[in-house]
């Protein structure tokens, strides 16, 4: 019924492994990092170098809006772990002094986030720039007019950090079936997942509401695009929704400039890095000992090296 050209291909990229797809998403969202540009600059994209003068300019804000200071591990290495780990020759390089700066950077977060005022942090922290980024999933077209909300105006989707400071998202995926080698009936199973596919497009009004995805069939994402663009209202049966810090938000049409965001952010998604979990894992654990001060960048750099060099040799 279906061919892989029918389908948003990065968000196909979810599910594939070394080229075998292994499942087949019906809806996606976006991850991405906002910030103001009085913070970040005007242009999607940066480099550590970037995070570290935006962190250095305001030394009394809160990093995140939404989590801790420790996040910024994800952040960062999403797209660094290349300059530390050669997965193909299976040798890492966290003793290097790359790393141990990387690490130092980290000791000089401001530890100032306080779960207890996230609501404040997204509202109007952000707004006034006590708070400099905000950690956003994008899965409605209206997710836009509630960052417009939070920082009070204009607002960058400046994506993860990267070396070559190229725009980065996470592409996720919801309602995604993949159909097990051991299936007792594997034609019965295929048209479940075509019949799944085939009513993108088809919900109910109530369902539009509570779906919080774009779809991945490339025809129907391009239809719900131009009847945004074409709709009286926001077609979602709503007039408005609220932040985080619950703050109501009026809804207006969708704009062409937001449409376009949302292709470019596309655009530059991938799916998240699930190859490196054991070893962010391993970070997480050993740069506890960093926060708390019980170890030194230099100590704490060692440890994960060798921690994660038997785990490669493995």
């Amino acid at each position: 019924m279906f061919k892989r050209e029918d389908f948003i291909s990065q968000a196909l990229d979810i599910y594939s492994d070394e080229g075998q797809l292994m499942a087949i998403p019906k809806y996606f969202s976006l991850r991405t990092i906002a910030a103001s540009p009085d913070t970040v600059g005007e242009n999607a994209g940066w480099d550590l170098e970037d995070v570290k003068a935006a962190v250095q300019a305001h030394p009394n804000a809160v990093v995140f809006a939404e989590v801790d200071s420790s996040y910024m591990i994800d952040v960062c290495l999403r797209n660094m772990m290349g300059e530390f780990v050669d997965f193909e020759k299976k040798e890492a390089d966290f003793d290097s002094p790359a790393y141990m700066g990387f690490l130092d950077f980290l000791k000089s977060l401001p530890d100032n986030y306080d779960d207890n005022k996230s609501m404040e942090y997204s509202g109007e922290w952000l707004r006034d720039g006590r708070a400099l980024f905000s950690i956003r999933d994008i899965g409605r077209l209206t997710d836009f007019q509630i960052l417009e909300e939070n920082f009070g105006g204009s607002y960058i989707c400046i994506g993860y950090p990267s070396p070559d400071r190229s725009p980065d998202c996470i592409i996720q995926a919801s309602e995604a079936y993949a159909i097990t080698s051991s299936a007792a009936d594997k034609d019965k199973a295929w048209k479940f997942v075509e019949w799944s596919h085939s009513t993108q497009g088809e919900e109910s009004e109530l369902v539009m509401m509570s779906r919080n995805g774009f779809p991945t069939r490339t025809e129907i994402f391009e239809r719900e695009m131009q009847e945004a663009l074409e709709a009286s209202d926001t077609g979602l049966g709503s007039q408005g929704g609220t932040t985080v810090s619950g703050t109501y938000v009026k809804y207006r049409k969708t704009t062409p400039e937001e449409i376009e965001l949302l292709r470019s952010m596309i655009d530059c998604a991938g799916p998240e890095k699930s190859m490196e979990e054991v070893i962010l894992e391993i970070i997480y654990e050993e740069t506890a000992s960093l926060f708390d001060g019980s170890k030194s960048a230099e100590e704490v750099a060692e440890v994960i090296q060798n921690r994660v060099q038997l785990y490669l040799d493995e």
